[in-house]
């Protein structure tokens, strides 16, 4: 139980300085570039995103619902080796989609995220796998070496501009990745990595459609938010996600550390966790959403430059998306550890709708980042109310089924007495 609780509190430092380190990544950059490249960047990041979510969702998945060290051992060296199989491709989906954007004006940018996309993906599915074997001090060590060679560059020790602090972040995530291989002791497996790409997972297939479908729709916004309002105005959205993104914490440590933990417990506790997660989470984001709100202007423009004036806009609407997310993952945890694996995916391909439908109608008609931002807000209450919606109408069904069963052994049994 000790061991256990040590594994937590470990994890939930490293979803911390995880968290931390993209945060200081994002202030850098937006220090040291224009309002218009920090966009063409926001670009090119979002969709490093979209391929890093389908990375996570995919192999993360399977990690997290591993029963055994053992097994969950083998399964992160065919997961690594099936990135490294893929890398090819992920560099040049990167690539390909940036610079059709974005054009050639900034190709240095979209061309270091490009390369960096598979390290991220790599390191990121090794952090699943130390919180599976058990060793959450090896993703933790890793998130630490990120975060302090990207504080050096914010607090000043390393002076850098322009692409030279797209290299430093680079060299950070090369670095961070060499440190999670060495500490948690595994090697890519190309033959088990060709495998698992072709092998079938049910809940592993429910959820990365449904992740393909809700991070495919956000890519898709942020391109239309260039082509219609301008590279500008998605950096100033990508500033306010900045600017919230110590919550990720939350929410990936709902995922990261909660499901295995929950998954390995009775059914019966389930909605009583989630539900008082729920109220947990949402404090959380309120709080910290009020601070940022509160925050002078001379600090934000310290933290992102010029992009702060837009970013400032569509803070209090990106804060409301942020409570609608923490209490849609916690619904999310519910049905995951259930195994619903169709619940999931009506909930993210209802959640990707709204997000694309609401999210290119703002970037076409509104006259600014702040229409996009109230769009996501949107979304995000139907995500929410959705996933609720599913976990309290599968609990209703089970109640009912349970007082079935347990009426007709009543009547059994009375039929045997009666007939004694």
């Amino acid at each position: 139980m000790a061991s256990g609780l040590k594994r937590g509190i470990v994890g939930l430092f490293d979803q911390g300085f995880s968290g931390l380190s993209n945060v200081l990544m994002v202030l850098t950059v937006a220090n040291g570039l224009s309002p218009t490249s920090f966009g063409s960047f926001a670009l090119a990041y979002a969709i490093l995103t979209f391929l890093l979510t389908l990375s996570r969702s995919f192999f993360g998945t399977q990690l997290t619902l591993s029963h055994e060290r053992s097994v969950a051992r083998e399964q992160a060296h065919a997961a690594f080796g099936a990135i490294v199989i893929v890398s090819p491709l992920i560099i040049l989906v990167v690539l390909g989609v940036g610079l059709s954007v974005n054009g050639t004006n900034h190709v240095g940018v979209t061309a270091v995220v490009a390369l960096a996309a598979p390290i991220v993906c790599i390191q990121d599915v090794l952090r699943y796998a130390a919180v599976a074997v058990e060793r959450p001090a090896a993703a933790l060590i890793s998130d630490i070496s990120w975060t302090v060679i990207m504080a050096a560059a914010v607090v000043g020790l390393v002076r850098l501009h322009g692409a030279a602090i797209l290299a430093l972040w680079l060299g950070a995530a090369v670095f961070a990745l060499v440190v999670c291989v060495i500490f948690l002791g595994v090697a890519p497996g190309l033959r088990a990595g060709s495998r698992l790409l072709r092998d079938r997972h049910v809940v592993a297939q429910s959820v990365t459609i449904g992740a393909i479908a809700i991070s495919g729709a956000g890519l898709l916004v942020s391109i239309a938010t260039t082509r219609f309002l301008g590279p500008a105005a998605l950096g100033s959205l990508r500033g306010a996600s900045a600017m919230m993104g110590p919550l990720n914490v939350l929410f990936a440590f709902v995922s990261l550390n909660l499901t295995p933990t929950l998954a390995r417990r009775a059914r019966a506790r389930d909605l009583d966790f989630c539900v008082k997660l729920a109220a947990v989470v949402t404090v959380g984001i309120i709080a910290w959403a009020s601070v940022l709100l509160l925050l002078p202007s001379s600090i934000g423009t310290h933290l992102l430059g010029r992009t702060w004036t837009g970013t400032r806009t569509v803070l209090p609407w990106t804060s409301l998306e942020y409570i609608s997310l923490g209490i849609a993952a916690t619904s999310t945890l519910w049905l995951r550890v259930r195994h619903a694996a169709r619940s999931l995916l009506i909930r993210s391909l209802t959640y990707a709708g709204a997000v694309m439908l609401f999210g290119i109608s703002a970037a076409q008609l509104g006259a600014s980042a702040t229409a996009v931002a109230i769009a996501g807000s949107a979304a995000a209450a139907i995500s929410a109310i959705t996933g609720w919606s599913q976990v309290l109408s599968n609990s209703y069904h089970r109640g009912q089924h349970r007082a079935a069963r347990n009426g007709r052994r009543t009547l059994i049994s009375a039929s045997r007495t009666t007939v004694r």
